[in-house]
């Protein structure tokens, strides 16, 4: 993904395309995902709001037992893959809940202000207690 998204797999022109959405709701252009219209479908990619982890790129399918989902997390360089063999339940696909769980599991804590100020001073994270 970090070729795709580097523009390193197709010519600019074929980017653009490649990467414009369409509403899932609407089936109209989509500039950018929103809280009114929370998920886009682009050429095998998709983008959507996933709860904490806001808008994200994704793929996901499923064939005969198999589920298979990627999330890229840009901001972070990072992205996460699960492959289940089993068909969604009954009711909502829980499938990008566990991928939020994954990366919140695996990502770096991320420091406080008041950390980071005693770090930019040159003093340890003994001396922030």
């Amino acid at each position: 993904m970090r070729a795709v998204f580097a523009g390193k797999v197709v010519p600019p022109k074929q980017q653009i395309e490649w990467l414009a959405m369409v509403s899932t709701r609407t089936g109209a252009p989509l500039p950018e995902v929103s809280s009114q219209d929370p998920r886009g479908f682009s050429l095998g990619l998709a983008r959507g709001i996933l709860k904490s982890a806001g808008p994200q790129w994704f793929y996901q399918a499923e064939t005969l037992g198999y589920r298979t989902l990627y999330v890229w997390f840009a901001d972070e360089d990072a992205m996460i893959t699960l492959q289940t063999n089993s068909q969604p339940a009954d009711g909502p696909d829980r499938l990008y809940e566990a991928a939020v769980a994954i990366r919140e599991a695996v990502r770096p804590p991320r420091l406080s202000l008041t950390v980071l100020m005693h770090e930019v001073a040159g003093e340890g994270l003994a001396d922030v207690a």
